[in-house]
């Protein structure tokens, strides 16, 4: 019995669902083991401006050294905290 080439490109790749799976899991154990939720500075940086846009309080966040104890958000690009605040208006899902 001889397989035809074509029938074996038809078949999934299981080696890159396993790959996806497995990464999706460790994603998902050191967020819950981890004590500090397995965010970067720059995550916590995200979520604190999509909070601050949540609350109307616009593109600053908290700088102590500041003045007014504001700065505006500019070390980062603002897309992704725009998406977040988007997802959570629609959703009505809080931001962490």
């Amino acid at each position: 019995m001889t397989i035809r080439v074509s029938s074996l490109r038809k078949l999934p790749d299981y080696k890159l669902i396993l790959l996806f799976l497995s990464l999706s899991i460790i994603i998902l154990l050191n967020t819950f083991f981890d004590p500090n939720e397995y965010l970067s500075p720059d995550s916590t940086y995200y979520l604190r401006l999509s909070k601050n846009l949540l609350l109307h309080e616009g593109f600053g966040i908290a700088d102590y050294t500041a003045p007014d104890g504001k700065s505006f958000f500019a070390i980062w690009p603002v897309g992704y905290p725009v998406l977040i605040y988007i997802v959570s208006r629609l959703t009505g899902l809080g931001i962490v």
